[in-house]
């Protein structure tokens, strides 16, 4: 149910193992939204998938991912609340993903491990 998902993501986000702080939860929203909005997070995944690949920037894939995610369910025709909540829950995630944005921004965020040029 939405309330099961509501509290893995926030479980995830504000883990009491980091003090309430650094989780970012797109994995578990992730599995949370594939048991909710089954095509929508399949979307999802794949905008995650064609983000991440070419450009190697996991906060980028994850951000666009969770944009996607509302507009999808949307457009699969899914009852307003459940749209709300997805678009609730994308605007949680972009929001812990600010410091990221704010690298991305000035190029100083980190490439996942095998996209990292070779000197």
């Amino acid at each position: 149910s939405a309330a099961v998902a509501v509290a893995a993501l926030f479980g995830h986000i504000f883990t009491v193992f980091l003090r309430f702080k650094g989780g970012k939860g797109v994995a578990s929203a992730l599995g949370a939204f594939f048991a909710l909005l089954p095509l929508p997070a399949l979307i999802a995944l794949a905008v995650f998938v064609v983000v991440f690949l070419p450009t190697g920037y996991v906060a980028l894939g994850s951000v666009c991912a969770s944009f996607s995610l509302p507009l999808a369910a949307f457009f699969a025709g899914y009852p307003p609340e459940v749209v709300i909540f997805a678009f609730a829950a994308a605007l949680l995630i972009i929001y812990k993903h600010r410091a990221n944005i704010k690298r991305l921004k000035n190029g100083t965020e980190n490439r996942f491990k095998i996209f990292k040029r070779r000197s």
